[in-house]
């Protein structure tokens, strides 16, 4: 029955760490091309006799350049030693998939067979041009300024340096309260690599679905207050709409108006017991499809919001979907979010990602596995990023900066350093740069 799911699930699992392999290179590379790699280890007595040691490479679909399939055989590589760093003969990398480069020992029955010993992998990535040129950030499209819970940030500025601590790339800060959201966002001291824009919770109860106004010039609401009766009533007379599809409709063209990205939230949640609209506007408004992308990670019952997404694509063209933090408790802000492929990270070229749907809203249920929203070529991409590029040196810098941040913003505690605050904002003044650092190191030239 596992095949028949709605939910690709992406095996990511915990990140596993080579204790003796402290980094290695590239990590993404184009199909069908020649590749050095350089891996750097741990400086061990078995480096000393590099005839025990052997090199072997497998792509993990098994399958040769040729064509022909490997079988349960590993390729003997070729490499250079010197130190600790270990450089490979070119590698003809060949098939959109992960790939492997292990270095061996023999185990206890002198052979290189089921008993070796592994010393390192290294895991890259083999992908097609289109999604080579492609640089990838995690997004998160929804932060919500009210959380779940009685645990809340103690500022925004303290909530936008924990989301910098969790690796986001970009944050969407959100409010029905557009004009709150802007002034957080303004009022943050620190200057980071870390993108911060602001986003309207726009939702008119019983007559509209939930929408989210990423990055609006104004206020969808107060629009709405001032002309929404009557563009309703128009748009009811021009469409023969139900209220709920009409006043939908009216909310995302404002937006649209106001240069915002709107996004329909986590249609399945629920208010005092009761869903936002009945199912069969639901329904309506969604197969309309007049929207520019589903948040379908993000809510409470985001089980049921994947579904829907799953649905949605059976059904029509594929939707372009989101996640983000969304409705959920602090202590839970890192478990959804968003890995979006672009040229950059400009707006324009976000959300033409997104429309493309080459953005992978992922959501990591407790103690399982991550269950994502996209097709099996990007999930499998996704999940290799995550697992093995974003965890290594990308995670880290932002850690270090969201650390920083919130050296600065903490009161002092007994035991600080004398010079702590000091050495956060020299920190937080070196850190420019560091995205492209790890492009330029971890991918492919």
């Amino acid at each position: 029955m596992r095949k028949y799911t709605l939910l690709l699930l992406l095996l990511l699992g915990l990140i596993h760490v080579e204790a003796r392999l402290l980094d290695s290179w590239p990590r993404v590379v184009r199909n069908n091309s020649e590749v050095v790699f350089t891996l750097v280890l741990a400086d061990e007595p078995i480096l000393k006799e590099p005839e025990k040691l052997t090199l072997q490479y497998v792509q993990m679909d098994a399958v040769r350049a040729n064509g022909k399939n490997y079988g349960r055989g590993y390729d003997k590589i070729a490499y250079k030693l010197e130190g600790n760093v270990l450089t490979t003969a070119p590698i003809r990398i060949v098939g959109e998939t992960e790939h492997t480069v292990r270095l061996v020992t023999p185990g206890p029955s002198g052979k290189l067979g089921k008993d070796a010993v592994v010393i390192a992998h290294h895991h890259v990535y083999a992908v097609e041009p289109d999604f080579f040129r492609l640089k990838p950030y995690r997004v998160n499209f929804h932060a919500a300024s009210k959380l779940l819970g009685e645990q809340q940030p103690a500022s925004p500025a303290h909530y936008f340096a924990t989301l910098r601590q969790r690796g986001n790339d970009i944050v969407f800060y959100s409010s029905p309260d557009l004009a709150a959201a802007q002034k957080a966002i303004q009022d943050f001291p620190f200057k980071s690599e870390m993108a911060i824009l602001p986003a309207e919770e726009v939702f008119i109860p019983s007559q509209s679905a939930k929408l989210l106004a990423l990055n609006p010039s104004e206020s969808i609401l107060n629009w709405f207050n001032a002309n929404g009766k009557a563009a309703v009533d128009a748009e009811k007379a021009k469409t023969a709409a139900s209220t709920a599809v009409a006043t939908t409709n009216v909310l995302v063209d404002a937006g649209r108006r106001a240069n915002a990205f709107m996004v329909v939230e986590h249609p399945n949640d629920r208010t005092e017991g009761f869903p936002y609209l009945p199912k069969p506007e639901i329904d309506a408004i969604l197969a309309n499809r007049h929207y520019d992308a589903f948040e379908a990670i993000g809510g409470p019952r985001a089980n049921l919001d994947i579904a829907l997404y799953f649905d949605l694509c059976n059904r029509g063209p594929r939707v372009p979907a989101v996640g983000g933090t969304g409705v959920c408790p602090f202590s839970e802000i890192s478990r959804n979010t968003t890995v979006v492929l672009a040229e950059s990270n400009s707006l324009d070229d976000i959300y033409a990602a997104v429309r493309a749907c080459n953005a992978v809203p992922y959501f990591q249920p407790p103690q399982t596995y991550r269950r994502a929203c996209c097709d099996l070529r990007r999930g499998r991409y996704t999940a290799f990023l995550i697992r093995y590029v974003f965890s290594i040196y990308h995670d880290r810098y932002c850690k270090t900066e969201g650390d920083a941040m919130m050296a600065i913003l903490n009161p002092p505690k007994e035991g600080d350093a004398p010079d702590l605050k000091d050495k956060a904002a020299e920190t937080l003044k070196n850190s420019a740069g560091l995205y492209d650092k790890w492009l330029e190191k971890y991918w492919a030239k």
